[in-house]
């Protein structure tokens, strides 16, 4: 049976809430479920009420669309209990003491060590001289250190993305200027080939003075042509001695 509305307005939002309730159960948080104030406070008596079907199917619908709680076949299955379930128990993995970090907090009344929520054999035998001894501690919690840790982490690796980013933009530089160095390599001609045109030019060319110039350079180009050879003569090689023999040599 649905219920009664005073205005037009009240029923209209209602409806709409109850035809589409899969397709919202599939985008709400479970922090917007807990305190659903979008409303009205009327559908969190619905929600939160035992005995309504409505609450029932919404919660049912939230649970296995949205939190990823599988679909039991019994009629009695509680979803909204299920959903607080599986949050406890990733709350609890979340800031598990037996997680790979060192928690020592420092009470800010006596500034000592303490671990009010463990207990630990070297506190217990301290006398209070080393570690904390307050009946109450101020100190941070579990979750207030790890907050803080992650968020310190998160700044480093930032300021470490900067420097890789930066170190990246500069090696694409360099690859972008070897690459355009190759390139004039692999548009300059050989060596050889200028030869060819030099000496035509030291030979034939109309005006002495190019034909001197000409000279001058199909000597330079020659000495650099050899220069480009696999097989070339080593100027630093030294002869051996004139008495020395082969066998000599090869001790």
């Amino acid at each position: 049976m649905n219920p009664i509305f005073e205005t037009i307005q009240d029923s209209n939002r209602y409806y709409a809430f109850k035809d589409n309730i899969s397709n919202i159960a599939s985008f709400l948080k479970l922090d917007t479920v807990i305190n659903f104030t979008a409303l009205s406070k009327f559908y969190i008596n619905i929600l939160n009420n035992p005995k309504s079907s409505f609450g029932k199917n919404f919660w049912k619908e939230f649970a296995i669309q949205n939190q990823k709680i599988k679909k039991f076949k019994g009629k009695i299955i509680n979803y909204k209990f299920k959903i607080v379930l599986k949050r406890v128990r990733e709350m609890k993995r979340i800031t598990d003491p037996s997680s790979n970090f060192w928690f020592n907090p420092r009470c800010d009344k006596c500034h000592k060590i303490t671990w009010p929520d463990e207990i630990v054999q070297l506190q217990l035998n301290d006398s209070g001289q080393q570690f904390c001894n307050c009946k109450i501690v101020k100190c941070k919690t579990k979750r207030d250190f790890l907050k803080s840790k992650y968020q310190n982490n998160i700044e480093y690796y930032k300021f470490k993305r900067r420097v890789l980013i930066k170190q990246l933009r500069e090696n694409n530089a360099k690859i972008d200027d070897a690459i355009e160095r190759k390139k004039e390599f692999d548009n300059m001609p050989s060596f050889k080939s200028l030869l060819l045109i030099l000496e035509n030019l030291k030979e034939n060319a109309h005006y002495k003075s190019t034909r001197s110039q000409s000279q001058r350079l199909y000597l330079e180009v020659k000495k650099l042509f050899q220069k480009e050879k696999y097989e070339r003569p080593n100027i630093n090689y030294k002869a051996p001695p004139e008495n020395e023999t082969n066998d000599d040599l090869e001790l």
